[in-house]
């Protein structure tokens, strides 16, 4: 089991693009490098956190709203959104 997880991270912190999970509460359980990169945010700073913790109201309401419909849909729903970072910059999401 721990080398599956350990290849399964190996994959997660590989992946270019930015991943974040989440639990049902919206609290920050895992972020693979990429996320934490393009943030300059360490995993464990925000590790426990929320979006209303770490960005903007804004952006925090449509990270609210996007989450509630993964979680009516249970399973991922694609949307297009502009994300700021940590950092003050912004990127675009799918």
């Amino acid at each position: 089991r721990a080398e599956a997880e350990s290849r399964l991270r190996a994959i997660f912190d590989n992946v270019p693009a930015a991943i974040l999970l989440k639990d049902v509460h919206g609290r920050f359980l895992v972020a693979n490098k990429t996320y934490c990169n393009w943030n300059r945010v360490s995993e464990d700073r925000i590790i426990g956190l929320t979006a209303d913790d770490v960005y903007g109201p804004q952006y925090a309401a449509q990270s609210r709203e996007h989450d509630a419909e993964c979680l009516a849909a249970k399973s991922a729903v694609r949307k297009e959104f502009r994300e700021p970072m940590v950092h003050g910059g912004v990127v675009d999401d799918l």
